[in-house]
């Protein structure tokens, strides 16, 4: 029941979307008429994956339900090998009651990250040493190596115990693309936003029948947009024609907004501050803010 998420329909009923932490998997609940609630697995890959982090619900006014999520280290059709990215769930019916009744759509996925760029074949790993490098793992170092580090041979059968490029990865802030997505609909037309923690920067995405539209809100330093570490914690809204995306700018310790019609996605619109990161009584620096930033729309007049 982890990174749950709500909408409700024409009726008022609740549609729930969460991950399934024991399975891995997406699943949703349904909210039945009386008050009750049926819920069902949607989607969920092999052993190795994790599937349905970073969930977000929206009802269209026909009923149908759309879920955007997080599929990490999963196999994804477009991308050879082991994959993270943004999926769509889209439900044939409005009250879906199994796996059979969605449509699951890779929006935007990438190969998982690997600081070694996929060099390291034969059962070598990755370790850095002055950079990263593959190497064969051996033993006999003295002294022992911890248990992160690997042994190896480092030239003239000289031993030394090398570190892994990175720590581990985090099982709940994973290195992907598709984290803390977020959901609006401009009629049966879904927009959604989404966190690449690798390359660090906000991506949106529309999505008609099966093919998605992917651009890069901001963080990619191109086209005047800011580089650096931005789009953590994502969120959008349609409000009246145009759809607003706030997000926050790490590097700089900022909010930041775009706002423009959906058709502007990646070629248009307008940025602003929202928070520009004061620091508080007392304190120099600037602050930390936007961590888990949500829009709402207003009430329509």
């Amino acid at each position: 029941g982890t990174h749950t998420s709500i909408a409700v329909d024409s009726a008022g009923l609740a549609r729930i979307a969460y991950h399934d932490e024991d399975g891995r998997s997406l699943k949703v609940a349904i909210e039945n008429t009386d008050g009750t609630f049926s819920s069902h697995f949607v989607d969920g890959g092999d052993a190795q994956a994790n599937v349905g982090q970073f969930t977000d619900v929206a009802v269209a006014g026909d009923g149908t339900i759309y879920v955007s999520y997080l599929a990490h280290n999963a196999q994804l059709v477009g991308v050879p090998g082991r994959a993270t990215g943004l999926k769509l769930a889209k439900s044939r019916t409005p009250t879906p009651s199994s796996a059979a009744d969605w449509d699951l759509i890779v929006v935007d996925a990438r190969p998982m990250f690997d600081p070694c760029n996929g060099t390291c074949t034969g059962g070598t790993q990755c370790v850095l040493n002055g950079g990263p490098v593959c190497v064969s793992s051996t033993t006999g170092c003295n002294p022992a190596c911890s248990s992160s580090d690997v042994c190896a041979d480092t030239g003239g059968g000289a031993l030394e115990c090398l570190p892994p490029v990175l720590p581990p990865e985090s099982d709940q802030v994973p290195r992907g693309r598709g984290l803390y997505t977020g959901i609006a609909l401009d009629g049966t037309t879904p927009g959604i936003v989404a966190y690449d923690s690798i390359d660090g920067d906000v991506r949106a995405a529309t999505v008609s029948g099966t093919t998605a539209t992917v651009v890069v809100i901001d963080g990619d330093g191109l086209d005047c947009r800011r580089k650096g570490d931005v789009g953590r914690f994502p969120t959008v809204a349609k409000v009246g024609q145009n759809l607003t995306i706030a997000y926050e700018d790490f590097s700089r310790h900022e909010v930041r907004a775009w706002q423009g019609a959906l058709t502007e996605l990646g070629s248009g619109g307008s940025y602003s501050q929202v928070d520009a990161g004061a620091p508080a009584p007392g304190r120099t620096g600037k602050a930390f803010v936007g961590a888990g930033a949500r829009l709402a729309p207003g009430a329509a007049a």
